[in-house]
This record gives C-alpha cells, sequence and structure tokens, in this order.
C-alpha cells in the first residue's frame, strides 16, 4: 500500500505505528520521571520542615 491509499483507507503504516509506540513509551518514562522527581522534592521540603521545627 502506499501511503495515499493508506490514508484513504483509514489505516496507519507500520513505520507511523511503531513512531506513535515510541512517543508513548517516551510520555511514560518522561511521566515516571516527573513522579519521581516530585516525590525528591516533597521528600526534601518534608525533610527541610522536620529541621526547622
Amino acid at each position: 500500500m502506499d501511503r495515499r491509499t493508506t490514508e484513504d483507507s483509514g489505516l496507519i503504516s507500520l513505520d507511523e505505528l511503531l513512531r506513535a509506540m515510541a512517543l508513548e513509551a517516551a510520555k511514560e518514562r518522561t511521566d515516571a520521571l516527573i513522579r519521581r522527581e516530585r516525590q525528591n522534592l516533597l521528600r526534601i521540603c518534608l525533610r527541610e520542615r522536620e529541621v526547622s521545627s
């Protein structure tokens, strides 16, 4: 199938599927990193709060 036929049929090419899967995996890794950093910041804030009280 050429690209035009693929688009006309509503299907996506294997390359497009793999790209979408890679983007989703990267987003999940980024979200996990953000969650971990937020938890680390919260731990630091709580520790600082304990020290200052």
